[in-house]
């Protein structure tokens, strides 16, 4: 079951990168990173969007990877639910945790 997350917590951590990319970019464009102050509030709070993110993302990787368990094995183990949507969660905001730094 864990090995069904593997490929979309891989791609998560592309599509976070590319959005952070974006939205630091149209900030720059539109000159609100010119100055400390802004800077450091937009960043922070781009950086807080991300994190939301992965953590929403990694949540819903995990409800789809045990719905197709149960489609496939029939068997409703709610432990596992519990463990993955855990496990995801922890991946996806350690990757977007390394993104910012």
């Amino acid at each position: 079951e864990l090995l069904i997350l593997v490929p979309p917590l891989l791609g998560l951590k592309g599509n976070l990168e590319m959005t952070l990319a974006s939205r630091l970019s149209t900030h720059a464009n539109l000159g609100l990173l010119d100055e400390c102050g802004p800077f450091c509030r937009i960043a922070v709070g781009n950086l807080a969007v991300v994190q939301c993110q992965a953590a929403v993302v990694g949540c819903l990787a995990a409800v789809v990877a045990f719905c197709l368990d149960f489609i496939t094995t029939g068997a409703f183990h709610p432990r596992h639910i519990l463990l993955m949507a855990s496990a995801s969660v922890a991946a996806a905001s350690t990757a977007s945790l390394l993104l910012a730094s």
